[in-house]
């Protein structure tokens, strides 16, 4: 999967390393130039592509480690433990971060509550490889 375009289109909005820059509405930027010690915060309700670097993101038990072109899904908000494993001033860490509108989630969910789906664990948070349809509407709205 080629994350060049969209990782081009993110540093004209995200240009230092101070971390979380927001220029559009619902979507926010996240630049660090080096790896991180571990931090403690809270991850509301989104959906991020990882374009550049690498992190490890836990909540109890459940450890999750990011790499470019994956996607991390968080569904409310979540106390986490992370750290960027991989960054540097030549490639940073970028990610694209889309806050997600609950309320229209919920709506979706409970037009699709009859539709049968897969038996699989309920998570507040996952991650995997990012679905290629992702890319075309992120690189639109860049």
């Amino acid at each position: 999967m080629d994350l060049s375009r969209l990782t081009h289109l993110s540093t004209r909005y995200c240009t230092d390393n101070s971390g979380k820059v927001t220029k559009l509405p619902g979507l926010s930027m996240y630049r660090r130039d080096a790896v991180s010690d571990i931090e403690a915060m809270l991850y509301q309700p989104v959906m991020c592509l990882i374009l550049q670097g690498s992190k490890v993101t836990s909540i109890g038990d459940q450890f999750v480690e990011l790499r470019p072109g994956d996607a991390l899904l968080v569904s409310h908000d979540l106390p986490v433990i992370s750290r960027i494993t991989s960054a540097s001033v030549q490639t940073p860490y970028l990610a694209l971060i889309l806050s997600l509108d609950l309320g229209l989630v919920r709506s979706l969910y409970e037009q699709l509550a009859d539709m049968p789906m897969p038996a699989n664990q309920a998570r507040s948070l996952s991650a995997g490889p990012v679905d290629a349809d992702w890319l075309a509407p992120l690189t639109r709205y860049l």
